[in-house]
């Protein structure tokens, strides 16, 4: 939105009469001139075309030199005047350019970007003259343009500059009294302000930060529903960042937190708000939150709550109640999960009727459903989908779907069964077989018919015909009758033949393979009828068969050999024979053979040796054996080794239990905690055999508190078994046990942040020193101190100065980052703070060491990490209050290193601006 400009004619007025001017005034007018030049460039420029790349950067300069010039004399108020007017016309030149570029097609992400570093010089220009007179409320109207500016930045993920904008802004803001701030969009604008910035300290991970500027928020509500709206909305929006996050790691108590906030702030809305308008819609977010909290309660187990937040949503004070879709989906998971059925079936069944249900959430339901309650819950989800098949359109992916999971995997050959069973009549259901009619649903009619094959091959593999055959014939009904699929239904033909083959219903098996052949006749039908006619007993038709089967086109020497297994297990000798001498007239060919020659051989001798009219034909193959033995050679015939050998002999020749367990665990504790005692007050070492002992008891305890319920043991016997256990572990120089101890302890729900204090101060200092532990509980203490409302600012500063002592000395140069992260996260708490809120002395010494910190980097030339520390040093001291000296002698060295190593730096400093 494009913003009114201001009149300054009097600054023409002044610049008629250069004479008269000094020469300050002179250079004043000479940076504002080529500004204004460059702000004309802008404006003339076509908004339809990218900003050339140079534009930004040369009014970023030109804004440099002018700001080496601040602060302009209060009498020159006409400057200040003209550098507003300047301000706003580039501001609404930027304007145009986002509006032109949304209209027409986007334009790329390196021009918006342009157009977005542009509004950041407009309000760096604007703050250059924020304490203009004339203009109303100019400190607001300045943070305004930084906060506009940051959610660009903020839009292009560039989360520094968007949090050094927000941070501006702030500050802006912090040197007005609120409490006389009476506008509603300036009221507006400072919570938005908080609420953006909480979202870029989100964005970069710095949760506590973010967190703390919701909390501090909540003093920026005036009284106005559409505030509480707005907050509450952004604890909302933190809470759905977490759970997408897909991690049990102990969120789920962070995300009920946030939960909470959002419902609390509802329900305060509520008893504020006058229209109905408003009233609805914080009725509205009221139930969404309620939701969420439902569903967070149902991935943590904890059934009982999911239903009481149901039912009150349900109820909602005797009013009309929510209805929302997900209600009877969350109450169904949560009665199953109590493992009461038939409370879950109901709600189920409801789904049925409410047509606001999507199709996806009561396909989800009905899986749910059947995999929690198994066998016992199939003609349920049968007369759940059916019924819902004659309330409302349902898609072939549902049914797919529905029918997938009744077929799952089974239990044995009953549940198969059972599930088969249902599974044949939904897939036989007339409109169920519509669905899948059309080309639409390709791809889900194939799939249906996988589905239904690979159920009937599970019931056939467990010799379950009867339903193996029942499925096959379902799945034909999802084959098209067209040339594409002529092999396809070939295919269920022949295994619907195999099944009533293994039902010895040999006419019905004979039609089947008969349909098979006349759409794809090939030697698999052939084999198929040769087993018919086997179990008909009707050898001579069989031993007929074996001549089709050669004169197939697809023929293989296997069949012949899976023939005469086939005759031999159904006593049909001489088909048996037939099928080996025609198996023998093919290793003269020269193909590869499936099985060797004397295997043959001696298969035809072992069955004809049976009839003892066979002596001839026995002799005759025998004596066929020597002779293909002295033709091929005796090994190459018989087989090499122990295999030859033999081929060769045979031609030749509960809750009581829980209150005991707790006793237990204490008496545990204790008594390691009185083996440190004695320790201390005899002044002599535990022996290395009662260190042991002493792990040993600690780890029967901890396994008995994993199991016991939460709050069945105080918190502070908690809190001395993670004392003791890091004190043994830390005796055997187990640093992995110690971190895992207490990062558990961190995760439970009677962990404080004063507990994380004690244990993070512990772990510093002394002979069990960690820096891992102690960084961990200091920093999840840091997060928890700085979540409150109203945090202690000096157990902040505790913390801050620990970690950065540990930080230093722990990771020394190596990861001088890290430490310098630390001073920033210092930096950006105390940002908002009023004067003394944070301890001053601990401000001090932030700014002092940080500042130190640049002495060695200057001396060992290392200019970018001098810069770094010394700009550390200097913010922190504009935030504490009685440093105004040490301020001036730092910018005043700040200058002069500057000028000292002005090519090095401006090389380095000029990109980052670019970014």
């Amino acid at each position: 939105m494009r913003i009114a400009e201001i009149s300054t004619p009097e600054h023409f007025q002044a610049a008629a009469a250069p004479d008269s001017q000094s020469p300050s005034q002179n250079q004043h007018n000479q940076l504002l001139s080529q500004i204004q030049s460059k702000i004309k460039q802008t404006e003339s420029h076509p908004p339809g075309t990218p900003l050339p790349d140079s534009l930004p950067s040369e009014l970023r300069q030109l804004l440099t030199n002018l700001t080496q010039l601040a602060p302009f004399p209060a009498a020159n108020n006409s400057l200040k005047l003209h550098l507003w007017k300047l301000s706003y016309r580039l501001w609404n030149a930027c304007v145009d350019f986002s509006n032109a570029a949304a209209i027409r097609s986007p334009s790329s992400n390196l021009s918006s970007q342009n157009v977005t570093k542009l509004r950041h010089v407009a309000a760096d220009m604007l703050s250059l003259a924020v304490d203009v007179v004339g203009v109303p409320s100019p400190a607001i109207k300045s943070a305004s343009f930084y906060y506009k500016t940051g959610l660009a930045w903020h839009d292009h993920k560039i989360f520094d500059l968007a949090s050094k904008c927000f941070e501006r802004a702030t500050d802006l803001l912090s040197k007005l009294d609120v409490s006389k701030i009476l506008d509603a969009g300036e009221r507006k604008l400072l919570l938005d302000l908080n609420l953006a910035r909480s979202r870029t300290a989100w964005e970069i991970s710095d949760k506590n930060l973010a967190l703390t500027l919701l909390n501090r928020s909540k003093t920026l509500l005036f009284g106005s529903s559409a505030h509480f709206i707005a907050l509450a909305n952004q604890f909302l929006a933190f809470a759905k960042a977490v759970l997408s996050r897909n991690e049990n790691n102990g969120s789920f108590n962070d995300v009920l937190k946030l939960l909470n906030e959002a419902l609390n702030l509802c329900e305060k809305g509520l008893s504020i708000s006058r229209t109905r308008e408003e009233t609805v819609e914080i009725k509205e977010l009221k139930s969404k939150t309620m939701r969420f909290i439902s569903a967070v309660h149902l991935q943590n187990g904890e059934f009982e709550s999911v239903i009481k937040c149901v039912k009150v949503l349900r109820e909602n004070g005797g009013e009309k109640g929510d209805h929302h879709a997900s209600l009877p989906v969350l109450a169904m998971k949560a009665w199953l999960g109590l493992g009461r059925y038939s409370e879950a079936e109901k709600e189920l069944k409801g789904m049925v009727v409410n047509k606001g249900i999507p199709e996806g959430v009561w396909v989800s339901a009905v899986e749910t459903y059947f995999h929690a309650v198994g066998n016992a819950g199939v003609e349920t989800t049968k007369g759940v989908f059916l019924g819902l098949l004659g309330r409302c359109h349902v898609s072939a992916r549902a049914a797919l779907r529905v029918v997938h999971r009744v077929v799952g995997d089974g239990n044995g050959i009953e549940g198969l069964r059972t599930r088969g069973k249902v599974v044949a009549e939904l897939a036989s259901d007339e409109r169920v077989v519509a669905l899948f009619a059309s080309e639409a649903v390709a791809k889900e009619r194939t799939a249906m018919h996988a589905v239904l094959w690979n159920c009937g091959s599970g019931n056939f593999r467990l010799k379950d015909y009867e339903t193996s055959a029942e499925m096959f014939e379902k799945s034909m009904l999802y084959i098209p009758h067209d040339l594409e699929n002529r092999v396809i239904r070939a295919k269920g033909y022949r295994v619907l033949c195999l099944c009533y083959l293994g039902l010895t219903q040999l006419d019905r098996a004979q039609e089947y393979i008969n349909e098979a052949e006349q759409l794809d006749p090939n030697i698999i039908c052939a084999f198929l009828k040769f087993k018919i006619c086997l179990q008909k007993n009707d050898h001579c038709v069989a031993t007929n068969q074996i001549q089709k089967m050669i004169s197939c086109l697809d023929f293989t020497p296997d069949f012949l050999s899976l023939a005469a297994h086939e005759a031999v297990a159904s006593r049909a000798l001489p088909v048996a024979v037939a099928a080996l001498l025609n198996f023998l007239n093919f290793y003269n060919s020269g193909k590869p053979m499936p099985t060797t020659e004397v295997v043959v051989l001696r298969t035809l001798v072992t069955i004809l040796s049976q009839d003892l009219d066979k002596e001839a034909e026995v002799l005759k193959f025998l004596k066929q054996a020597h002779k293909r033995a002295f033709e091929l050679g005796a090994e190459s015939f018989f087989g090499k080794g122990e295999v030859g050998r033999r081929e060769r002999n045979c031609l030749m020749g509960d809750g009581q239990m829980e209150e005991n367990n707790v006793t237990i665990c204490k008496s545990l504790i204790m008594t390691v905690s009185a083996m440190i005692a004695s320790e201390n007050q005899n002044t002599t070492p535990l022996p290395d055999a009662e260190v042991k002992l002493a792990v040993e008891l600690l780890e029967r305890a901890g396994k008995i508190l994993t199991s016991l319920s939460v709050g069945n043991i105080e918190g502070d016997i908690h809190f001395i078994y993670v004392l003791n256990a890091y004190d043994m572990y830390g005796r055997l120089n187990n640093l992995e046990s110690q971190h895992h101890t207490v990062k558990n302890f961190a995760g439970t729900k009677t962990c404080s942040p004063q507990y994380l204090l004690q244990i993070g101060l512990n772990a510093s200092q002394g002979p069990r020193f960690n820096a891992e532990v102690a960084t961990f509980a200091l920093s999840e203490c840091l997060s928890g101190f700085l979540s409150s409302p109203s945090p202690n600012y000096q157990d902040v500063a505790l913390i801050v100065r620990r970690l950065i002592a540990i930080a230093s000395i722990h990771k020394g140069n190596t990861d001088d980052d890290a430490v310098l992260s630390m001073y920033k996260q210092a930096y950006r708490i105390m940002v908002g703070l009023k004067e003394g809120e944070y301890p001053t002395e601990e401000g001090k010494w932030l700014a002092m060491t940080a500042w130190n910190r640049a002495a060695i980097p200057v001396r060992m030339g290392e200019i970018n990490v001098a810069k770094k520390w010394m700009n550390a040093g200097l913010e922190l001291a504009r935030k504490v209050a009685g440093m105004e000296t040490y301020q001036a002698y730092m910018e005043d060295y700040v200058a002069e290193f500057e000028k000292k190593f002005h090519t090095q730096i401006a090389g380095e400093i000029q990109p980052q601006q670019v970014q």
